[in-house]
């Protein structure tokens, strides 16, 4: 017999599945959980399950996560994985406008805005990303000014079969995707741009209303250019 608690910080994998009437579920290696009881309660779970003839315990406090959908290479998708608010500064962020070719009903040109927290220490430890999909003053040749969700001029994140699109915040470690990753749902950035400088200000939420917060300077680049981990950010 043994007792086990999970909060915050952990991560436990645990998969129970039951039919419409409440039965257990076997697979073809015969029953998990010969006996299993699971208590859920807001912000709490209790499970108390019979393994090979031994009762076990567990409780889990904290926030539940759930897995919102699955693209066509069985990768989990979900509109957001942050346990808290997130707020990141700096003055040597890299900013990127990628064109989309698409054009708004009021005349707006669709753009990608790539930022990254710090681009020199990018691939070195944990840095963060925003791609931030918005409309733009048709023809014009700086970005300065207030995108926002309410507006329409800042598209909230989302994702299909193919991948993630819209508004993101991304933790990357070592140039790759972390775990930690949000879909913008509401908010605004302000972005003001000085020849090859720029700056943003940032002030959004997700999904589950944790806030998202940035106030990043740093270079701006005319010319494509996009990391790894930008990359694959579309394909994930």
């Amino acid at each position: 017999m043994d007792f086990a608690t999970f909060g915050f910080g952990d991560y436990i994998s645990c998969l129970i599945v039951v039919d419409e009437n409440g039965n257990f579920v076997t697979d073809e290696e015969g029953i998990v959980f010969s006996e299993a009881t699971l208590v859920v309660e807001e912000n709490h779970a209790e499970l108390t399950a019979v393994v090979e003839g031994e009762t076990h315990y567990v409780t889990f406090s904290g926030k539940f996560a759930s897995l919102d959908s699955t693209n066509d290479g069985g990768d989990v998708i979900r509109l957001t994985t942050l346990l808290n608010d997130v707020e990141v500064e700096g003055d040597a962020a890299i900013f990127v406008v990628e064109t989309l070719g698409g054009v708004t009903d009021d005349g707006r040109e669709l753009a990608y805005m790539l930022v990254v927290e710090d681009y020199e220490e990018f691939g070195n430890g944990s840095c963060a990303m925003f791609m931030l999909e918005l409309a733009l003053e048709a023809g014009s040749d700086n970005i300065s000014g207030t995108y926002s969700v309410a507006e329409g001029t800042m598209n909230v994140g989302a994702y299909d079969a193919d991948g993630m699109y819209g508004s993101w915040y991304f933790d990357t470690v070592d140039g790759d995707m972390g775990i930690e990753y949000a879909a913008i749902q509401d908010g605004s950035v302000t972005f003001t741009q000085d020849g090859d400088g720029c700056a943003m200000t940032l002030d959004c939420s997700d999904a589950e209303g944790y806030a998202i917060k940035a106030t990043l300077s740093g270079m701006f680049l005319s010319e494509s250019f996009a990391p790894e981990a930008f990359m694959q950010a579309f394909n994930r």
